[in-house]
């Protein structure tokens, strides 16, 4: 007989959903039937890096830096969830189809324009991809989303994590990853954002938003010239666009910096996995 401490435990369960949502994705059912995944599970103060470098890419894009604070405030807490990347190549068409949803005529063409045409780093998804392979790859990451959910595990697929992971090393045979945290053990982290809440103002988050996706606060554009929803109550205010413009000289040299420490985070990352293996 014995107690066990329940929450400790609720915690400490996170790495085995995280492999569960791992079979998951495994089993989800493929269009193509071609599409191959690669995937790791990160924990501990192997997220740091990670942690580190969605906080030099959030001087590029507010939804780095979201994430930023959120992994950063729980790993401080000591309740930092467990982080499955989900990744793959998409480079490559194997499938002969000649649909033409690439851009391409046939897979050939695409393929070839593919090997010839580097990836262009620290994107999202590093291009260009085979659209049905795309579908298998958004399949694959639902489904293990679904099966957090089903264990009453809070996750949410992110952009932001896997970019992230990519950039400092992690999947390097991907052009693409997602990342799904594995927790925290409380409901909605992930969407409600408290920390981001306490840590931002509305007015700093709206101009934020509205400067890196105005599209999103765009209304019915049935007259071709959209307006934004810059206000509350917008559609009181009088009809203007607030696009706030960004001299792309300044932001060339921005992403060279943010580039530059992003190297230099994989570089100590590479070093200490050295250092371990011997």
């Amino acid at each position: 007989m014995g107690i066990y401490n329940g929450n400790q435990l609720a915690k400490e369960n996170l790495l085995e959903i995280a492999k569960l949502c791992a079979n998951a994705v495994l089993k989800a059912p493929q269009i193509t039937g071609r599409l191959k995944i690669e995937m790791q599970i990160v924990t501990g103060e192997d997220l740091v890096p990670i942690i580190d470098a969605l906080f030099v890419l959030g001087r590029i894009a507010l939804f780095n830096l979201v994430s930023y604070m959120c992994w950063k405030t729980l790993y401080d807490e000591g309740r930092e969830p467990v982080l499955l990347l989900i990744g793959t190549n998409l480079r490559k068409s194997e499938l002969n189809w000649n649909c033409g949803a690439c851009g391409f005529s046939t897979c050939a063409e695409f393929n070839r324009y593919s090997d010839k045409v580097p990836p262009i780093p620290r994107y999202f998804i590093q291009g260009p991809t085979c659209h049905w392979k795309m579908i298998d790859y958004a399949i694959a990451c639902d489904w293990a989303c679904a099966a957090a959910w089903q264990y009453n595990v809070t996750n949410r697929i992110e952009v932001a994590s896997g970019m992230a992971a990519i950039s400092v090393g992690f999947l390097e045979n991907c052009n693409i990853a997602m990342g799904l945290p594995i927790g925290p053990t409380e409901d909605l982290f992930w969407y409600n954002r408290p920390v981001f809440n306490n840590l931002v103002t509305h007015d700093l988050f709206i101009n934020r938003y509205l400067q890196d996706f105005s599209v999103i606060f765009s209304t019915f554009p049935g007259d071709g010239r959209p307006e934004l929803k810059s206000s509350d109550r917008w559609w009181e205010a009088p009809k203007h666009k607030k696009v706030m413009e960004v001299d792309p000289q300044e932001f060339k040299k921005l992403k060279e910096e943010v580039f530059n420490d992003i190297e230099e985070i994989k570089r100590n990352r590479l070093q200490k996995l050295k250092e371990l293996q011997k």
